[in-house]
């Protein structure tokens, strides 16, 4: 998946003198950031932590247990970066439909991801050791980790469809469709009725998604670098 960019005469974002644009650029960056961080932390605790296994274990419980604190920052940090490239893309997006949509709806993506972090799942199937077996009991905590979790995904279901809607308006058609695929494959994978494989689902859905995140970023990044003029010159 890979969104390309043309020049839009129509609707063009606002252009920045090569000394302000810096720090924007920097900052839009997060968008590449946060998904190879959230999967590889993911991934070297599935691999490191005793007892785990990514088969039958979601990733949300890695949060209990030693070593929870690092999945933790896993959600809280891969959030802030999705809300501060969400913050940031503010004006390196042409003001069209969908803009704005997809902005908070990545923004929404963002703030699920921390509230999933600051309030940890409970302890099930069996991990961490001494876990009972099976879906566990829900305690307050442990639903309110739900409740972030249903804030991505709807947050990030939101920003797809705002994506398409974006890039139907800059006259961008095949990314549009780009955008739909993506969407549809996240839905597909994430809500296959497959109870025994909903671990590695869901870490699937989440790559999918991070990568779409990726891709936007990517289109907003070359959008913002084309109406940004050479450092030293004044817009």
């Amino acid at each position: 998946m890979s969104f390309t960019t043309t020049t839009s005469t129509s609707a063009t974002s606002t252009p920045l003198s090569g000394d302000q644009s810096s720090r924007p650029d920097a900052l839009l960056r997060c968008g590449f950031i946060a998904g190879p961080l959230f999967i590889g932390t993911y991934l070297a605790q599935a691999l490191l932590r005793s007892n785990y296994n990514p088969a039958k274990h979601p990733m949300s419980l890695l949060a209990n247990g030693a070593g929870g604190v690092v999945q933790i920052l896993n959600f809280v940090v891969a959030g802030v970066l999705v809300l501060t490239f969400a913050h940031t893309a503010k004006r390196s997006l042409a003001n069209v439909r969908g803009s704005v949509g997809t902005r908070r709806g990545f923004a929404a993506f963002g703030i699920g991801l921390i509230i999933a972090g600051v309030f940890v799942a409970d302890p099930g199937a069996g991990f961490p050791i001494g876990a009972p077996e099976g879906r566990p009991d829900m305690t307050s905590i442990g639903l309110l980790h739900e409740v972030g979790f249903g804030v991505a995904q709807i947050g990030f279901i939101a920003g797809a469809l705002a994506a398409r809607r974006y890039f139907k308006a800059i006259g961008q058609a095949r990314n549009a469709r780009r955008s739909l695929l993506g969407l549809i494959v996240v839905l597909v994978v994430a809500g296959f009725p497959h109870a025994a494989s909903f671990a590695p689902r869901i870490v699937a859905a989440s790559a999918t998604e991070f990568l779409f995140l990726a891709c936007f970023t990517s289109h907003v990044l070359r959008n913002h670098q084309a109406t940004t003029p050479p450092t030293g010159t004044m817009a």
